[in-house]
């Protein structure tokens, strides 16, 4: 099986553009030790960097919720990365249909073994389906809110199903 790897703009989209300030220098060290900021990095590194980040940004929140938070904060810090800032300019341009059409495009780019697609279930309404979130639904789960939100809607975004390291969400507007 092919190595997992995260690619370099999603690092830097969390860990340096959103998160980058409030990293304390030790935990920037550690981060280092581990070769977060490569061009690519082994998926279980990238995790293993995630809650750590969550755990000193977002100390005695509610996982779940410090990961949503998380998700929301990557998306604009993934904005003002050269991948995220073409993301941005077309977000702009997209229905909200349209912008979770190209979900699953966004999360492939992220990394070489996400593989998602979109399924309409009914009006304003889509099942979102990965087969491998990498490190926490609930942080997709924010990213997803964050990004529907962008495009002009008011999300309701709901994990309906866990298996593995897959994931389906509903996704509604």
């Amino acid at each position: 099986m092919a190595r997992r790897l995260v690619f370099k703009h999603t690092v830097e989209g969390l860990f340096v553009r959103a998160y980058g300030a409030q990293v304390p220098a030790a935990l920037q060290a550690k981060f280092r030790e581990l070769g977060l900021f490569a061009p690519s990095v082994d998926a279980e590194v990238f995790g293993q960097c995630f809650q750590l980040l969550r755990d000193a940004v977002l100390p005695g929140v509610d996982p779940a919720a410090a990961e949503r938070q998380m998700g929301a904060r990557f998306l604009a810090g993934y904005f003002d990365t050269a991948m995220g800032g073409l993301v941005k300019v077309m977000l702009k341009m997209l229905s909200v249909e349209k912008a979770l059409a190209r979900v699953p495009q966004s999360l492939m780019s992220g990394a070489n073994f996400i593989e998602a697609h979109v399924d309409p279930v009914g009006e304003r309404e889509v099942k979102l389906v990965m087969n491998d979130y990498s490190t926490s639904p609930d942080f997709l789960c924010g990213i997803v809110t964050e990004m529907v939100t962008r495009a002009g809607g008011r999300p309701q975004v709901e994990i309906v199903e866990r298996k593995g390291r897959a994931t389906v969400m509903r996704v509604r507007w």
